[in-house]
């Protein structure tokens, strides 16, 4: 029996110098060092952002199902009832 296993690569803040792409403030062009500390926090800084928003969405997303399945499931016991009566 052959088992495969996937493979989840999260790619850091890997940047190389460009001015065409990142934080292109004329300080950070002006040379690579800056470039380069930028770029390293700001990769960090946008994981973390990416990271909380995904949290928030998973948070949020079984309140708002729950939410769905009361209301689908209140309208359809008020219609079953009014049937009945």
């Amino acid at each position: 029996m052959h088992v495969t296993t996937s493979r989840l690569w999260i790619v850091g803040p890997v940047s190389l110098f460009s001015a065409l792409k990142g934080v292109r403030k004329p300080w950070t062009l002006a040379g690579d060092d800056v470039w380069s500390r930028t770029r390293k926090a700001a990769g960090k800084w946008s994981m973390l952002a990416g990271l909380a928003t995904l949290g928030i969405l998973f948070a949020i997303v079984p309140v708002i199902a729950a939410a769905l399945y009361a209301t689908v499931y209140s309208c359809a016991e008020y219609r079953r009832l009014s049937k009945e009566s």
